[in-house]
């Protein structure tokens, strides 16, 4: 995958202005056609409870819905609005408190309105696996105006 001229705009987007995705730090990696990298770090509000140093599963869905959907928008090469119809997510293994986890996206087939993508979450230290997911997004729905995110200001 190579650096696109999508970097910024998703640079913009995934900034600390956005209250979630600050408290994931995410950062995208690498965009491609249709491809996305994005490093995230699961800190202490994500916690499946307060004694615990696991992460709530959720916040991995969060990571994927939001991940696979921008998969989908470089894939249509136009930014719109799309929504989630499904989301399947698999958990393979625990996440902590402090990990720093990738997330690895692809969109991997168009037809009509509906789009198809995949993803897998993994440790960036170790790779090891901690969920995966397949979904279907909608295309073309009402929704934020995306271009104003690409220009800096938001919608």
């Amino acid at each position: 995958m190579s650096q696109s001229p999508w970097i910024d705009g998703a640079t913009k987007f995934f900034s600390d202005a956005h209250p979630l995705f600050s408290r994931l730090k995410m950062r995208p990696i690498e965009i491609g056609a249709g491809e996305v990298l994005v490093r995230a770090t699961l800190g202490d509000v994500f916690k499946h409870h307060a004694m615990s140093s696991h992460v709530h599963n959720g916040t991995l869905t969060i990571i994927a819905d939001t991940i696979t959907g921008f998969a989908v928008i470089t894939k249509l090469e136009k930014m719109q609005p799309i929504a989630t119809i499904s989301l399947r997510t698999e958990y393979i293994a625990k996440a902590h408190v402090g990990d720093v986890v990738e997330c690895r996206a692809a969109c991997y087939a168009v037809r009509g309105s509906v789009a198809f993508a995949r993803s897998e979450i993994h440790l960036k230290e170790t790779g090891e696996i901690l969920a995966n997911s397949t979904g279907a997004f909608m295309i073309g729905t009402k929704g934020p105006d995306f271009q104003t995110w690409s220009d800096g200001t938001k919608p």
